[in-house]
């Protein structure tokens, strides 16, 4: 059976440092994997993780950030060339057809593995 956790931080940011006032509330929580919304919170979790003496858990960031690497960690890479190119496009398109419906754009991450 797999675990879940959700966790709120009202006010708190995308940064290392919030990042480390809601790790020891993750890890407490014994979820079997932690997705974090940014590589900097994974950050954080891993090393509220390595202070308290605990394994490392299973934990997946988001962005691809440098610190992924050396913290070799498995992230979901955003694919910047593919989305400024896409909001380039709607742009154009906006400008020359003002009045044209709304445009929807899908850009698709990739999964960078790291063991």
């Amino acid at each position: 059976m797999t675990s879940a956790v959700l966790l709120e931080c009202r006010g708190a940011t995308w940064f290392y440092d919030d990042g480390l006032s809601v790790a020891d509330k993750v890890l407490t929580a014994g979820p079997e994997g932690i997705f974090c919304c940014n590589d900097r919170l994974a950050q954080a979790v891993l090393r509220r993780a390595v202070d308290r003496g605990m394994p490392r858990p299973f934990i997946i960031g988001f962005d691809d950030a440098p610190a992924a690497q050396w913290l070799n960690l498995t992230t979901i890479a955003i694919p910047w060339e593919e989305l400024v190119s896409a909001a380039v496009g709607v742009v154009r398109r906006r400008q020359s057809s003002p009045s044209s419906s709304a445009i929807a754009q899908l850009v698709a991450t990739r999964i960078v593995i790291r063991s």
